[in-house]
């Protein structure tokens, strides 16, 4: 399950724990008409970081014990970059993962499992909006840049 769409600033990048999530993530996003990719584990995610992204679909279950591979990934971003990232746990917001995922990743949306398919859906569609704001704005600071440079 590897599915790869469209240009990688729009894309969705999801780690599921088990091939059945994976599956049924990968069904989800295609109905819904997301650009994604299913990444196989952290390591591939994290890879795929620097290839843009809009957004990040990570479960509780997919970071247990490896979250330092995702921080790191992270912290390669460049400076304007604030990495949208929908959590999703079956512990609730208050559960020690959730809290040290918010702590420790920045931009954290948390959905408790099981999620509804609109509440999910949602919060991808603002992550996304949030994320091409970003991408905006990078754009406009390098044309800001350009345009100091040729004078």
């Amino acid at each position: 399950m590897n599915t790869a769409v469209g240009r990688g600033e729009e894309r969705i990048l999801v780690l599921a724990p088990t091939l059945a999530d994976a599956t049924l993530t990968n069904s989800l996003l295609a109905k819904a008409d997301f650009e994604y990719k299913i990444c196989a584990d952290l390591d591939e995610l994290a890879a795929e970081l620097s290839r843009g992204v809009a957004a990040v679909v990570v479960t509780e279950e997919a970071l247990r014990g490896k979250i330092g591979v995702l921080i790191d990934a992270l912290a390669q971003q460049p400076q304007w970059s604030d990495v949208p990232i929908v959590f999703l746990s079956r512990s609730g917001a208050d559960s020690p993962a959730a809290v040290r995922a918010m702590e420790l990743l920045g931009n954290v949306a948390i959905l408790d499992r099981p999620v509804r398919i609109a509440t999910l859906l949602g919060a991808l569609k603002t992550a996304i909006r949030a994320r091409q704001r970003q991408y905006e704005l990078r754009d406009r600071i390098a044309a800001l840049h350009r345009s100091e440079e040729r004078f």
